[in-house]
């Protein structure tokens, strides 16, 4: 998990960042849950899309 939180994290996005983050760490490492956990937040939060093949690595994660 981050040592220094992104400054335009809320105290909401934080605990959703944890529960992602915890989460996503049972299938990879902790480098790639902690860059798919911001992901998803960015994207929830910005309305970002990204590439095909990210959106699918981050949904193949909610079909297991």
């Amino acid at each position: 998990m981050p040592k220094v939180w992104n400054p335009s994290f809320t105290e909401r996005d934080k605990v959703e960042y944890t529960e992602l983050y915890v989460y996503i760490q049972q299938y990879h490492t902790e480098i790639i849950a902690d860059i798919m956990a911001q992901m998803i937040i960015y994207k929830k939060k910005y309305h970002l899309k990204y590439s095909e093949e990210q959106e699918a690595k981050i949904a193949a994660l909610f079909t297991r």
